[in-house]
């Protein structure tokens, strides 16, 4: 099976971390993705068998979960990302809509997003939390 296709109309959505929320462990809780994605995947290919089979039969849909980070202090020397910003947030980062879909899923309280944007618009000073592979139902 082909690996899910990177297209520039992907959709992110941005989501900003204040210094509060990083305090309040909203950014580690985010981190829950990965676990609670490995839980489901056991799950699912005990009920399907390996799970790129059970793709290929069209029992799960293969995805990719990716959340890229942008901080102005690892990425800049001036003031670009707090023109882009504001000055509230201390991270943003930057969910696509598998990673956006499985946070709601697995009840993962995320700030509120404060911008879409597409793959064409992704800053090109990007770090990157999380990409994995990830099987969901149809």
């Amino acid at each position: 099976m082909a690996e899910p296709e990177f297209k520039n109309a992907d959709v992110f959505s941005v989501i900003g971390f204040t210094r509060e929320d990083i305090l309040n462990g909203a950014q580690y809780r985010t981190m829950r993705l990965s676990e609670d994605n490995l839980k489901t995947m056991m799950l699912l290919r005990q009920r399907f068998g390996p799970l790129a089979s059970a793709a290929e039969r069209g029992l799960v849909i293969k995805g990719m979960v990716e959340v890229y980070f942008l901080d102005p202090f690892a990425f800049y020397d001036d003031n670009t990302f707090e023109r882009r910003f504001g000055s509230n947030f201390q991270v943003v980062e930057f969910y696509n809509e598998a990673a956006f879909q499985l946070s709601q899923n697995y009840h993962i309280d995320l700030p509120p997003v404060i911008e879409k944007v597409t793959r064409m618009q992704l800053p090109e000073r990007l770090g990157i939390s999380m990409r994995f592979p990830c099987y969901f139902l149809p």
